[in-house]
């Protein structure tokens, strides 16, 4: 969920499942609120890191609209969460925010002892700068799942000017086919 300055503080609401054809305008009884406080900002930004592959959920946005009696809610939104089997070491899941004026986050799963690393390079295919994860065990970290964040600077700790770069994910050094998304940043 992201919004910007305008729609000021907000909660995230979820349930199991995508069926929303009972037209839910407030979370239904049952409903999880995954935030314990308001997401402020700006940035107005949250992620679901809870959510399992193959699974399907409904969100809803309660929105403080500014010290109103009653909260205001946005949805629902059904998702989908892809369930699909990995064929490397390691996969990209999802970037965010993406555009950003700052930082952004690359998820990841890595089912191969060893390291994940991120090479970010402009359109033109020149290397800007690299991320350097830690080496890992699955099954021994808590999750198959992490992280890297790129600060939005490159080799020369400069900021990147606005623009398109590509996100290629390496494993152990070596590049993994397919394994590349887009990231927009916006200055």
């Amino acid at each position: 969920a992201s919004g910007d300055a305008a729609h000021g503080p907000f909660h995230v609401w979820r349930v199991e499942g995508c069926d929303v054809a009972d037209g839910w305008s407030v979370p239904p009884e049952g409903a999880q609120r995954l935030t314990e406080s308001a997401i402020t900002g700006p940035p107005y930004e949250w992620l679901d890191r809870t959510v399992v592959r193959g699974r399907e959920y409904t969100y809803w946005v309660e929105w403080d609209a500014h010290g109103s009696a009653l909260p205001v809610y946005i949805g629902p939104t059904p998702v989908r969460v892809q369930a699909t089997k990995m064929t490397g070491p390691a996969r990209l899941l999802f970037t965010s925010p993406n555009p950003t004026r700052g930082d952004i986050c690359i998820g990841y799963e890595q089912v191969r002892e060893g390291v994940v690393s991120l090479e970010i390079v402009n359109v033109a295919g020149r290397r800007v700068t690299r991320v350097e994860g830690p080496a890992r065990t699955p099954g021994l970290d808590d999750s198959d799942e992490h992280l890297l964040c790129w600060d939005g600077t490159g080799d020369d700790g400069r900021e990147v000017s606005s623009g398109v770069y590509l996100a290629q994910l390496l494993f152990n050094g070596q590049r993994l086919n397919g394994e590349r998304a887009p990231l927009t940043v916006v200055r």
